[in-house]
């Protein structure tokens, strides 16, 4: 796949910014969204008694998940000591890097430009460093000493996109009573730029091809289907085995291992506001609905239920649904507080959204309180060829 940086011109919409796309030294494209409360679309009495709160944004929320899958490059040329060039890297990211080194370490010079995690991974494997996706937390990621015997980051990878794809380990197995058994299970371990977000990611098994080192072809197992990898909004990596049929002869290595990723990525994240009190109770952005119904007592808490629909959501409804049951939702009084919810129970689900209830604690009543729901309007799907290069058989 080539590597291209995308230019979106800046234009205001009803005072405030949409998009931004900034060319950085005209190699990688550094990406801000910028919601202000003009973006935001307040619920008002309608005629019909619905209403679809359209604007013209310079490109569509779906237009802006193809966005994130575009593939930027990053110069570190200028880059002299470590913290300098983390500083670029966390640019486009929005990243904070934790590690354990002086930031003034000097380090050598990495002229062309590369995507982040190409880039990233020279740097580490100049002062052998590693990544600890989960000691860092939301926003902040984690370098840590390399432990001994682990290869170069950057030989062992392959980058695609947004992504990166590393092979964690290779086990083999004969089984002697079943023959259909036997198989090679090869286990990756898949990352992707900060920023990015993805809803779902799946390899599709019929796309997996592997060539050996004595020529052969290694093919998945025959029973097919789709791999699904679950992902979380809070860790930017996930992990999954994939299931290849055990090979003849004794090849040593595979030379290549082709396939696709099919990965779900999310447009603008957008603000939903809807009076309590209000006659009108729903609000359409892009491709989202949100309505609220009920608004009920119950003992000293009330309980306001909630109903999202998302139009064409195809499979990011399906498998893939924690990634509403994670936005954000609460209150605001008419002060400008905010008011998180006690917790919620989902009361039914389909493949185009889902009803909840939320329970929050508003002592003063509900009724000049406007509930907040913060999500992605769109789900754009794409999908993105991906090569492993000579990965060692055991």
């Amino acid at each position: 796949m080539s590597n291209r940086c995308r230019t979106v011109s800046v234009m205001p919409l009803r005072g405030s910014v949409y998009l931004i796309v900034v060319m950085r030294n005209a190699f990688s494209a550094l990406l801000f969204f910028l919601t202000s409360t003009g973006n935001s679309l307040h619920a008002q009495q309608a005629d019909e008694g619905d209403r679809s709160a359209s604007q013209s944004p310079i490109v569509s929320s779906g237009e802006v998940a193809e966005l994130f899958a575009e593939q930027s490059l990053v110069s570190l040329a200028d880059a002299s000591s470590f913290d300098e060039a983390l500083e670029v890297l966390g640019l486009d990211t929005e990243l904070i890097f934790k590690h354990p080194l002086r930031g003034t370490e000097l380090i050598e010079s990495i002229p062309e430009p590369l995507p982040f995690w190409a880039a990233l991974d020279r740097l580490l494997d100049q002062k052998q460093l590693d990544v600890d996706f989960y000691g860092g937390g939301s926003g902040t990621l984690n370098l840590v000493s390399r432990q001994p015997g682990r290869l170069s980051r950057s030989g062992a990878a392959a980058y695609c996109s947004v992504f990166r794809i590393e092979p964690i380990s290779v086990t083999s197995k004969r089984t002697v009573r079943q023959a259909g058994l036997s198989g090679v299970s090869l286990a990756i371990e898949i990352s992707w730029e900060p920023q990015v977000r993805p809803i779902g990611l799946a390899f599709p098994l019929q796309e997996i091809r592997a060539m050996l080192d004595d020529g052969s072809v290694l093919l998945p197992q025959q029973s097919g289907g789709t791999i699904e990898v679950s992902t979380n909004s809070e860790i930017a990596f996930a992990e999954c085995r994939l299931p290849l049929q055990l090979p003849e002869g004794r090849p040593r290595r595979i030379e290549s291992l082709k396939g696709v990723i099919q990965t779900m990525l999310p447009g603008i994240r957008q603000r939903f506001e809807i009076p309590l009190s209000g006659e009108f109770n729903s609000v359409t952005i892009d491709a989202m609905t949100v309505r609220v119904g009920d608004v009920r007592q119950q003992d000293q808490l009330q309980q306001v239920s909630l109903e999202v629909e998302l139009e064409d959501a195809g499979r990011s409804l399906e498998s893939h649904r924690r990634w509403v049951l994670e936005n954000r939702a609460f209150l605001q009084k008419e002060d400008g507080t905010q008011l998180s919810h006690l917790g919620f129970e989902v009361l039914s689900q389909s493949d185009s959204g889902f009803r909840v209830n939320y329970l929050f604690n508003l002592s003063d009543g509900a009724h000049r309180a406007t509930l907040i729901y913060e999500s992605p309007t769109s789900v754009a799907t794409r999908e993105i060829e991906f090569e492993i290069k000579e990965i060692e058989l055991p």
